[in-house]
């Protein structure tokens, strides 16, 4: 009987322990990337796509940007976003205004015990305002330039929670997966997630720039409770003896 307790308790603190993917993840844009542009009306690109971040070094990250423009935008302006001195850069040209963001590729990994939240400093900025967005997909992706329009675009498997910023940097911004998946939600599988990140839509003509994207991930109470209750199950038994 002994054996069976004993076994039936290692069980649910196994179980506890390994019920979720937890993830910790700080990316200080240490290393650049490719200053790329896109310019026309609007289009959708995405730049080093294998990129490791020595803070970041199994996690691959793709820079990606939009060029939105606006009635009477200039044709020929740029919509720029890349890494660069330790910062995520977005500039937008006279007239014209878009998106740039970074995708953190991970292995599928199993959310749905725990509460990861995003977070990202809005360190500088030439006009005020803008827009942050944080999202986590479970698309799996024939491509990341598929994956990345499908994220912008809301596509399936996508979920994201969309902040409207007012006023001029230095602010920080987060938020958790369960007020992510709260927000907006197109299907998400957060057993099989598969990537998370974040984006910024510039005001009109702004040049910004973020840092310091973090995710921290915890186990949500429930899980906590499972391992309380098998830690106290065999302290009894250990009185018993």
């Amino acid at each position: 009987m002994k054996k069976f307790v004993l076994s039936f308790l290692g069980t649910v603190l196994l179980s506890s322990m390994s019920f979720a993917t937890t993830i910790a993840l700080t990316d200080t844009f240490s290393t650049n990337s490719i200053d790329s542009a896109i310019t026309g009306t609007t289009g959708v690109y995405t730049i080093a796509t294998t990129q490791l971040n020595t803070p970041i070094a199994t996690v691959n990250r793709t820079v990606f940007g939009r060029k939105v423009g606006n009635a009477g935008s200039d044709p020929l302006g740029k919509m720029e976003s890349f890494v660069d001195s330790g910062s995520f850069v977005l500039n937008s040209a006279n007239n014209v205004f878009g998106l740039g963001g970074a995708l953190y590729d991970i292995p599928a990994g199993d959310f749905t015990g725990t509460i990861p939240t995003l977070s990202i400093d809005w360190t500088g900025a030439d006009n005020p305002n803008g827009t942050l967005t944080f999202f986590v997909t479970s698309d799996a992706g024939a491509t990341n330039l598929a994956k990345v329009t499908g994220i912008m675009s809301g596509g399936a498997g996508t979920a994201w929670k969309t902040i409207n910023v007012v006023g001029t940097p230095p602010q920080a911004f987060s938020a958790n997966l369960a007020q992510i998946l709260a927000a907006n939600n197109s299907g998400v599988n957060t057993a099989a997630i598969t990537g998370f990140g974040f984006f910024w839509q510039t005001s009109l003509a702004q040049d910004a720039t973020l840092d310091n994207f973090k995710v921290s991930g915890v186990p949500e109470p429930g899980t906590y409770a499972l391992i309380g209750a098998g830690l106290a199950g065999l302290a009894l038994l250990r009185r018993r003896k």
